[in-house]
């Protein structure tokens, strides 16, 4: 269940709400019929105001107005002069302040007139600063910020006609401003004042009230029916007769935000009927989820544990993770680590077994912990390590005067082979851990010390190279390989290098303006990269493909009304997470071409221990005899053999120690070998 953090209601039985915290920040829900639904507006993060009332509304989302003449059924983006806050809303009037100016709005925000306000302080003239604002009685009420004193604080009244608000006399103190009935009520920690019109006039609303000193800083909210009192964590009052009555105590001191909706209180936590406390209803948001595919078959992790998808029978079925469970895959399941320890699945998640990452040469850190760890998936059953020394806080460097350690295992854990040789000092002083994008084979690693400095590290080099770094934010990076060059997406755009990271380029084109790139998931597939992408305050999300260099629309439309959060692609079907539900739709629908027919199976795999000395062991695919080529990091050649299917052994005896790549005759399949001393 969501906590709302603003709350009103703009008629009887209709409740609005706003989450202020993540993974719902800024959504707005809307309480009709015994239940909630999500509205459909650009409720982005940032400032939130949401007010309400005769069946109107208006909300304030950052720099945006929303108005909704319906009691929140339908919604209207309004105009909000940049950088004004909204004070109050009734009807068509709406108020907005900034320091000093007061904009006020007779047409429901759709025209504004601004005034910046002044006051005599000692015989000197300052600037007025609102501190909340109501519009009763053809004028607007404020309460002012102190200037000098606490003693220059109090009620004013501003009619439009004057940049001086008059002062009202009989208010101490004034803090917040609500409408109740025919009054004005005025709450702050030293006292509720009610304001009245035609003649204008403020006096003490106390009775009832703990007096002199409320210590809390107090709220009121009210409808046509009733008008209730917050005082400090969880004690509420209802105004009866000309005085407060005390409520029985709330039963947990959760209320952060309070609205009245047909003479009922409703708080973000509990609801008061007039007899009892209940709890209050509060949106229920199905956890998010990730996708991944493993061949043809995907997985879906959530916060409460993943499944697997059979291609066979396109049925979901639980998966069940290890302790500290999180999915990587690459011809296994891999579980994310736990500290220095990560699990390995060969049988679809049927059984589990343990990887101590401390085998990677690691044991010169030994106070790891999970957010040190990451693990990266590489082609050909790679997993790649990574891990940055720390010990509380000082960080502990190797002989090698490098921070990050990089590790890639070819055999499931149990030999890993060093990856971070040479990596550059730029590097240093955080890890590639949190900076580290694997595309295909190939890595790029950012620098945390220098900003905008990167370094590649090409699957087939071995070596570590200075390239740049895609622009923008390094978060909610994804990247895939196209046509041989990387397309990167980050928070801030889509990039594209053809020259191996040294030169970036926006890769847009043919993409609407405005896409939400923090929510936007790239996925490759046979026929190319497929984005998924939303533009805020359209609702819903659409797929792109792209097509040559340009980004065209794909079909089918998504379902509406729901927060994408993965994207996944399998040879025949593309995987699309949403919160608490997954779609998967025919790829060549997505692409609009067939899908390509499945590659054979690998020619060359592993089949003995990655680095090899004297002897590498392989396994030989198909049905007749091949020819195997080994070549060195110069690409010359240093083994030619014919060889028969089955399993092999091929002498590395009297070779260099270095890094080799093993290649058969027809098939664009290779192995990389290490060879040790």
């Amino acid at each position: 269940p969501l906590v709302l953090h603003a709350l009103a209601s703009p008629a009887p039985g209709v409740v609005l709400g706003v989450s202020l915290l993540p993974p719902r920040q800024g959504y707005l829900y809307r309480w009709a019929d015994g239940g909630w639904t999500e509205v459909a507006v650009d409720a982005a993060a940032g400032d939130q105001r949401l007010m309400g009332g005769m069946g109107r509304a208006y909300l304030q989302s950052g720099s945006y107005l929303f108005y909704t003449p319906d009691a929140g059924a339908t919604w209207q983006a309004r105009a909000l002069p940049e950088g004004f806050a909204l004070l109050d809303a009734l009807r068509d009037t709406v108020v907005a302040g900034m320091d000093d100016r007061l904009a006020l709005s007779r047409d429901g925000g759709l025209t504004w007139r601004i005034e910046a306000l002044r006051r005599s302080v000692d015989g000197q003239e300052q600037p007025f600063r609102a501190r909340a604002a109501a519009y009763y009685h053809g004028a607007v009420v404020l309460t002012a910020w102190p200037v000098a004193s606490s003693a220059d604080a109090g009620l004013f009244r501003y009619d439009g006609l004057s940049p001086r608000p008059e002062k009202l006399a009989g208010a101490e103190a004034a803090g917040t401003l609500t409408r109740v009935e025919d009054a004005l009520f005025s709450a702050a920690p030293a006292g509720v004042y009610r304001v009245t019109g035609s003649p204008w006039r403020v006096a003490p609303a106390m009775d009832g009230l703990p007096a002199p000193d409320l210590q809390q800083a107090p709220t009121v909210a009210a409808d046509g029916e009733a008008a209730y009192l917050h005082v400090g964590l969880a004690t509420f009052y209802r105004w009866t007769g000309g005085a407060w009555t005390a409520l029985p105590p709330a039963p947990a001191p959760e209320h952060q935000a309070i609205t009245v909706s047909g003479g009922n209180l409703i708080t973000n936590a509990w609801a008061w009927n007039g007899t009892a406390w209940t709890p209050a209803p509060r949106p229920v948001v199905a956890p998010p989820l990730r996708v991944q595919a493993v061949g043809e078959a995907a997985v879906a992790e959530g916060a409460t544990g993943a499944a697997r998808r059979d291609p066979a029978t396109a049925a979901w079925t639980p998966l069940a993770l290890p302790p500290g469970h999180g999915l990587l895959t690459a011809p296994g399941l891999y579980a994310r680590p736990d500290g220095p320890q990560a699990h390995l699945s060969d049988d679809d998640g049927a059984t589990w077994r343990a990887v101590d990452l401390r085998d990677g040469g690691l044991a010169w850190m030994p106070d790891l912990a999970p957010r040190q760890v990451a693990l990266l998936a590489l082609p050909e059953g790679a997993a790649l390590y990574a891990a940055y020394g720390a010990r509380n806080g000082r960080t502990h460097v190797e002989t090698t005067a490098t921070y990050g350690v990089v590790r890639r295992s070819t055999d499931g854990g149990r030999t890993w082979t060093r990856l971070d040789a040479g990596l550059p000092a730029g590097l240093q002083g955080r890890a590639p851990v949190e900076n580290l994008l694997a595309i295909g084979a190939d890595l790029i690693a950012r620098s945390a010390v220098a900003d905008g400095f990167a370094c590649r590290w090409l699957g087939g080099n071995s070596v570590w190279q200075p390239t740049a770094c895609p622009p923008g934010l390094w978060v909610g990076v994804e990247g895939v390989a196209h046509r041989g060059g990387w397309y990167v997406k980050n928070a801030s755009g889509l990039y594209a290098t053809h020259d191996d990271g040294a030169t970036w380029q926006s890769a847009a084109e043919g993409l609407p303006g405005g896409l939400d790139w923090a929510e936007a998931h790239l996925t490759s597939t046979p026929a190319g990269p497929v984005l998924l992408a939303t533009r805020p305050g359209e609702g819903g999300a659409a797929l792109y493909r792209m097509d040559g260099e340009r980004w065209r629309p794909a079909a089918p439309t998504l379902p509406p009304g729901r927060r994408w959060t993965g994207l996944a692609a399998t040879p025949t079907r593309l995987v699309v997470a949403g919160e608490g539900a997954a779609w998967t739709l025919p790829l060549a629908e997505v692409t609009g071409r067939a899908p390509l027919p499945p590659p054979p199976a690998a020619l060359l795999a592993l089949a003995g221990p990655n680095p090899v000395q004297g002897r590498a062991a392989i396994s030989v695919g198909g049905r007749e005899p091949v020819q195997i080529a080994l070549f060195d990091a110069l690409g010359r050649c240093v083994q030619r053999r014919d060889v028969m299917p089955g399993r092999v052994e091929i002498s590395v005896a009297g070779l260099a120690p270095g890094y080799y790549v093993l290649r058969a005759e027809g098939s664009p399949a290779t192995l990389l070998l290490t060879v040790l001393r």
